[in-house]
């Protein structure tokens, strides 16, 4: 039992990339917002509206345009998947963080499916690629680092600054892990409304 009542009892995990990892062990996790720092969002909308408009019958849109759209419009869906961006997303199941950590390059989803929808754009008008995304952009001096994933052990979080990854009050979930296989936490994540300190993070991989 953690003597810090008001505290998870369990650690949480984080995936990320080793590009923000300085920054993460300077400022804290959530220290330096990605989305306000670099605007990935703004440019991400631009390119989407035009698959929309101009290219919606191509076959890569066609496999990526609901997730793309969902993103582009911080949408929790009514299933519970939550396309929101920008908060710090926190999960009590480590093979969750790692598969996160792998399958992000750039350590945050929303930055690796823009450049992906960049790449996609540049090939019908690379032009209109690159007004959008300029190439003195401070965005491609950090995905041209080469990069690693990194996993963040979060211990001791307070319960006060969490809510679900939906966006709801925690208390429910915490009684539906106690029940259920830690096999399916992989599915109740949180999300912290505060910067997490350097103090309480350490770097497993």
């Amino acid at each position: 039992m953690n003597k810090h009542l008001n505290t998870i009892e369990f650690p949480l995990y984080h995936g990320t990339s080793s590009i923000f990892l300085d920054s993460i062990m300077k400022k804290g996790l959530g220290g330096q917002n990605i989305g306000d720092t670099y605007q990935p969002l703004k440019m991400f909308a631009q390119i989407v509206k035009i698959f929309q408009s101009k290219y919606s019958d191509q076959e890569w849109w066609s496999k990526n345009h609901y997730f793309m759209e969902k993103m582009v419009s911080n949408d929790v869906t009514r299933g519970g998947f939550n396309f929101r961006y920008g908060g710090i997303y926190l999960t009590p199941c480590l093979q969750t963080a790692a598969k996160y950590a792998n399958s992000n390059k750039y350590g945050s989803e929303l930055i690796s499916y823009f450049i992906k929808a960049y790449d996609a754009l540049f090939k019908f008008e690379p032009e209109k690629a690159e007004e959008i995304f300029p190439l003195n952009h401070p965005l491609r001096d950090v995905i041209s680092v080469v990069a690693k994933p990194i996993i963040l052990e979060i211990l001791n979080v307070s319960k006060d600054n969490l809510t679900t990854e939906q966006g709801k009050p925690i208390e429910e979930q915490l009684d539906l892990m106690k029940t259920c296989p830690k096999e399916l936490w992989q599915q109740l994540n949180f999300e912290s409304s505060c910067v997490i300190p350097p103090e309480q993070l350490t770097v497993l991989s």
